[in-house]
Parts: C-alpha cells; structure tokens; sequence
C-alpha cells in the first residue's frame, strides 16, 4: 500500500521539479501535488513588493510506493535542513528552510482530490448564489425606477424636500446663471 506524506512548509520560489528532486534522493516517488496559494494573494504581494508575480505553494502531498518508505522519508528529514548533504550545501538556497513533514497513514490519494473537487464546488455553489442575490436586487431597483419611486420621494418630502423648495431651488439655480452673465459683461 503507499504511504502519502504531508509537506506543511515550502520554501518560496520551488518548484514541484526541485521538490521531486530532493525527496527521490531518500525514496522513489510516485505524485506529488503541490497546493497552490490562491492567486489574489500572489497579486497583491507582487503589488506591494514590486517584484514579478510567482506562484508560491502553501503546502503539499508526496506519494511513495510503501508506507515503510513514507515512514522513512519523515523519521530521517523532518526538522533537518532541506539543504543536508548536498554538494553545495552553505550555498544552497533552502540552508535556511527545514523540513516539516507528517506521515499521513490513513490517508489514500483519491481523498487528496476530493478535497479539491469539494473546495471547486462550494466557490462555484457561493458564486452562484452571489449572482441569484444581484440579479434579484437590480430587478428591484429596476422596477423601482421603472414606477418612478425615486422622483415621487423627493416630492413627498421623504428626504426633507417639499414640492415647493424643490421648484424654489430650480428658480435660485436659473437667476444665478443669469447674474453670473450680467457679472461677466
């Protein structure tokens, strides 16, 4: 049966190549499956740090084709620098990143993209109903416009206006157009 390792912590900039790279030095791997960051996360760092927009990874799983090697990997790797015992080890960019990983034993990889279909659905499922509420809203804002309620309320002095301060303040508007020309000549 294989056995699925979770990494919680990738360093930035690392690619599921590099990744493969260092765990098959310990064990042959079979999928790895990186998770994304959500991409308004990515836009707005490369907005506020003025740098190229980069996919960075927030966690990730590792199937190996025995429990006994996924065991394996995370007795001999978890909390040793993700550099040890490469050539060039100070010069290496993960000297500073160590390795988090958790042995998941009951955990088969169909319930892996389960969780990203579920997750795919809920957002389609809230985006749907978002829409149901706005189109619902503007056909009521459209059929208030359409009976002319917007009008009527300021002449009913709903908001303070009475029908004659609003004819008053079309007369004051015009008279000031007329004494600015008369000013100007």
């Amino acid at each position: 049966m294989p056995g699925i390792v979770r990494i919680i912590a990738i360093p930035p900039r690392t690619t599921p190549k590099t990744l493969r790279e260092l765990l098959e030095r310990h064990a042959p791997v079979l999928r790895l499956y990186l998770k994304p960051e959500q991409e308004f996360n990515s836009v707005a760092r490369a907005q506020e740090t003025g740098k190229g927009q980069f996919t960075k990874y927030v966690d990730g799983y590792v199937e190996f084709p025995t429990d006994n090697h996924a065991r394996y990997v995370c007795q001999a790797l978890n909390g040793r620098q993700m550099s040890a015992g490469l050539r060039r080890e100070r010069k290496s960019r993960f000297t500073r990143f160590q390795w988090r990983l958790v042995h998941m034993p009951t955990m088969n990889w169909v319930d892996i993209n389960q969780e990203r279909v579920d997750l795919s659905r809920t957002r389609e499922a809230i985006i749907r109903a978002e829409m149901e509420e706005l189109t619902k809203h503007n056909a009521e804002y459209l059929e208030q416009l359409r009976c002319g309620k917007g009008r009527s309320r300021q002449l009913d002095g709903e908001d303070g206006w009475s029908e004659q301060q609003y004819k008053q303040r079309k007369l004051r508007v015009d008279e000031g157009s007329i004494d600015s020309l008369i000013g100007i000549l």
